[in-house]
């Protein structure tokens, strides 16, 4: 893949309205009913950050990975990747993720330093999260209140409870067969098809002009981190309905609209915070199957990272994905093996 420049998704602040074009699936009729609760400044929880303060964590950091960020340097370039190499640029930050999953890339001995810079970076990135979350906090203490639209971003900010359960590798012991067909209307196949015909490192066939709002926004076919957007597409070609909560920020929410998809279609921790209650966390991965969906959250932060669907199984289940593009290269056995966290989704079982 091509990337001349990735920047980090910035959403505009429009009402999200239906896809414009045909083929639509009808909107769930009873989503998002539910009206955005309260948030008080004691249930706001900030992220993990490395130990010390910043500037001698960073110091440090150049130090300790400087192979890491040789082998990253390089990937970048191999994959004609322009870049700054700037720990603290935004753009770096968001574009290294693809270098996490980049296992058919580097060898086993390069991955681990990789895997190792990646998770220390996912959380040197939250020194700025918790800045926003602050300004957030700061907010409701002076004002009372936030909107329905602040309290909803600051959600999506916001860590994942520890003590909620990931998809654990293995079989569970009370499993029965699973079926590949599904009685919500989900075609698993469907969407493995859709997932296989668009996973291209040709700029043509990246992306589907249907779904046109990110390569409009960024005024490109392949320069931001689009792994959460191409797998809602996947999941909408094969039959899930969207949903709408309250607003477009809402986990409520799963759309997509040429004005502005819901934060849960492109993003991947929203994306987590959705299908998390519409279908629930496969509880292992002997749950999973074709046309499922996983996440990965790299350093265990509470905060998630990435979004592939699995396209194929065979005594492992492998991925197909976007950012870095990627069809059946790397698996979810990789993920384990570099100690993400994964949660994992029975399209099956989704409200739909």
């Amino acid at each position: 893949m091509t990337i001349k420049k990735i920047s980090a998704v910035v959403f505009q602040t429009t009402v999200a309205f239906g896809l414009l074009t045909g083929g639509v699936q009808a909107a769930n009729p009873n989503a998002g009913k539910v009206l955005t609760s309260e948030i008080r400044t004691e249930s706001i929880v900030f992220l993990p950050v490395p130990e010390g303060d910043m500037k001698t964590v960073k110091v440090n950091a150049l130090r300790k990975y400087e192979k890491a960020i040789g082998l990253v340097k390089q990937y970048f370039e191999d994959q004609n990747v322009s870049v700054q190499m700037e720990i603290d640029d935004p753009e770096f930050q968001q574009l290294l993720k693809s270098a996490g999953t980049a296992f058919d890339y580097f060898s086993a001995e390069d991955m681990k330093e990789v895997v190792n810079f990646v998770s220390f970076m996912d959380l040197y990135e939250n020194y700025a999260q918790n800045d926003v979350i602050l300004k957030y906090k700061n907010k409701l203490v002076k004002e009372g209140k936030l909107s329905n639209e602040e309290k909803e971003t600051l959600r999506g900010l916001m860590p994942i409870a520890k003590d909620v359960p990931s998809t654990v590798n293995g079989t569970n012991p009370n499993a029965f067969e699973v079926s590949p067909l599904a009685t919500n209307g989900y075609d698993r196949f469907a969407a493995r098809d859709y997932a296989r015909q668009w996973a291209s490192n040709s700029v043509i066939l990246r992306n589907n002009a249907v779904f046109g709002y990110y390569s409009t926004k960024n005024n490109c076919f392949a320069c931001w981190n689009d792994c959460t957007n191409f797998v809602s597409q996947a999941l909408y070609n094969g039959g899930m309905k969207f949903y709408y909560g309250s607003n477009y920020q809402s986990a409520s929410s799963w759309s997509y609209s040429d004005i502005v998809p819901s934060y849960t279609w492109g993003g991947a921790h929203n994306f987590y915070l959705h299908w998390k209650g519409r279908a629930g966390v496969a509880a292992y991965t002997s749950d999973l199957q074709t046309g499922d969906v996983v996440n990965a959250d790299f350093a265990g932060d509470g905060a998630i990272d990435h979004t592939a669907i699995i396209t194929y199984q065979d005594t492992n289940l492998w991925l197909t994905q976007h950012t870095d593009d990627k069809k059946e290269v790397t698996n979810v056995g990789h993920w384990y093996s570099s100690g993400y966290s994964v949660y994992g989704y029975e399209m099956d079982k989704a409200s739909n």
